[in-house]
């Protein structure tokens, strides 16, 4: 997903610098935010006691709990209204770059990662705190249930911890984590690093499995989706995996060009995701080609799917592409630069994207503008929905909330002083 960002913001000159400012960063944040200091000083993996131990369900339907909204990364959001007419809510002020997706619990605390190294919550009315730092980046989007909230840290390590802060565990990818972790059927927890790891975990922190899926030479972005006892997610191998529950691969599929995007899966075990060379692939569950679409662009934005079946995803040819169940295509929409956003689709079929032109764009089922927001950076961050809300992180350091303007009368948000 952050594949021109990341190669941009890790530059061997960079890096020294951005730890130590990092951790000043977080470390005054940390004094004003109470964190616990159990944070600090962990072993690679550090297991807690059964009666703290996260429950095995997933999160409620309801919220928006992971990266792309669902185990399957559909970008749905049936329960979701969604926004006709945008008025701010609020803007949290962080202290670098929002590149993470946000993740909403279910009592509507947004949270969400941060280029200084930490993990923020932010209350339904904006006022925001650190609940843990990293010692680098984080791009991951948190996977956020009742009993714990998990993502990964350009650091290289994987983190499980309360929703108050308290470490769980957190355990050593042994290179740095942009992947997002999801759930399986029985509670596992699974993510991959960089060096093409995908690692299965219990909620305990017991590590079930490791499989490799490419290697140490092709990075990993994409995302996990899961569906049923299948794990599918792209590699910078060029490759497409399927990965059973248990870690043992049951296939590939070639696409030619790195895989940054993450799979979305439909409800019959069909993949949708496309490559670096611009050429978008629905493959069924056993990784066989149903069709191809060619764009003019390199494609690093997750598709979303409607509830029609219809298929949608940006485009570094700054194009949102809608296609049909058979690969056709149904309409375009032009952005003003490159798309690295992935959408999200409301339950009206309305559907909202940011781009690389510092705007996130509403667009109606039919492809024509509803309306475009304008923010002071380009947007990587792809947008979470609740019911009448949408969020998302931008790179000019603010995580934005868009309403409908009757919500502005009805609330009074507290005001930011991060």
């Amino acid at each position: 997903m952050f594949f021109r960002k990341i190669k941009k913001n890790f530059s061997i000159v960079l890096l020294a610098a951005l730890i130590i400012c990092v951790a000043a960063s977080c470390t005054e944040r940390n004094k004003t935010s109470g964190e616990n200091p159990k944070n600090q000083n962990l072993s690679p993996v550090m297991p807690v006691s059964s009666d703290s131990s996260p429950n095995h369900a997933h999160a409620e339907a309801s919220s928006w709990y992971k990266f792309r909204g669902n185990s399957r990364n559909t970008g749905l959001a049936p329960y979701a209204e969604g926004v006709s007419d945008p008025v701010l809510l609020w803007k949290f002020k962080g202290r670098h770059e929002f590149m993470s997706s946000p993740s909403v619990s279910s009592d509507g605390n947004v949270i969400i990662g941060s280029h200084d190294g930490c993990i923020y919550t932010i209350q339904p009315v904006g006022k925001g705190q650190a609940l843990i730092k990293t010692h680098e980046s984080v791009v991951s989007s948190p996977l956020v249930t009742q009993k714990f909230i998990a993502a990964g840290s350009m650091d290289g390590f994987f983190y499980v911890f309360e929703p108050t802060g308290g470490i769980i565990f957190k355990s050593d990818m042994e290179d740095w984590i942009c992947s997002s972790p999801v759930l399986t059927e029985n509670g596992n927890i699974i993510i991959s690093g960089r060096k093409g790891i995908l690692r299965c975990f219990s909620p305990d922190g017991s590590v079930l499995w490791n499989t490799p899926v490419g290697t140490g030479d092709y990075e990993i972005q994409s995302s996990p989706a899961v569906f049923n006892d299948r794990i599918f997610i792209g590699s910078g191998d060029g490759n497409i995996y399927s990965v059973k529950t248990d870690g043992s691969i049951t296939g590939k599929f070639e696409t030619g060009s790195p895989v940054y995007a993450s799979p979305a899966v439909d409800e019959s075990g069909n993949i949708y995701i496309g490559n670096s060379a611009g050429d978008f692939f629905c493959l069924d569950q056993d990784l066989k080609l149903k069709w191809k679409f060619k764009t003019g662009g390199g494609i690093t934005s997750s598709a979303a799917q409607d509830k029609t079946g219809r298929i949608i995803f940006g485009c570094r040819d700054n194009f949102v592409y809608c296609l049909n169940k058979d690969g056709k295509p149904v309409w375009t929409f032009k952005t003003g630069k490159s798309i690295e956003s992935s959408p999200a689709v409301d339950k009206t079929g309305r559907i909202y994207i940011g781009s690389d032109d510092c705007h996130l764009y509403a667009l109606n089922a039919d492809g024509r503008l509803l309306w475009k927001f304008g923010t002071a950076g380009p947007i990587l961050s792809s947008p979470a929905l609740t019911e009448n809300r949408i969020v998302f992180g931008c790179e000019d350091k603010y995580v934005w909330c868009l309403g409908e303007k009757k919500q502005k009368s009805e609330e009074k948000p507290e005001k930011n002083r991060n």
